[in-house]
């Protein structure tokens, strides 16, 4: 997400809960981190609903924190 130049479309996050986040759950994934620019951060944070997933997520301005996260 450091570098990611492509605007997502509104339905993209619709999308996502729909089709990815199901696979992630039957991957048996717990946690997902993403590491984004401090710009980035807040928009992000910003679109997350309450929509339940199925595991965590969280969103961190380097890699550092969210590894501590991820292992923790």
């Amino acid at each position: 997400m450091r570098e990611f130049r492509y605007k997502p479309s509104p339905n993209l996050g619709n999308w996502r809960d729909d089709v990815i986040s199901p696979r992630y759950v039957k991957a048996r994934v717990k946690k997902f981190a993403y590491v984004a620019p401090q710009g980035m951060l807040e928009k992000m944070k910003g679109a997350m609903h309450g929509r339940e997933r199925g595991f965590e997520e969280d969103y961190f301005a380097s890699e550092a924190e969210a590894l501590k996260w991820l292992t923790t």
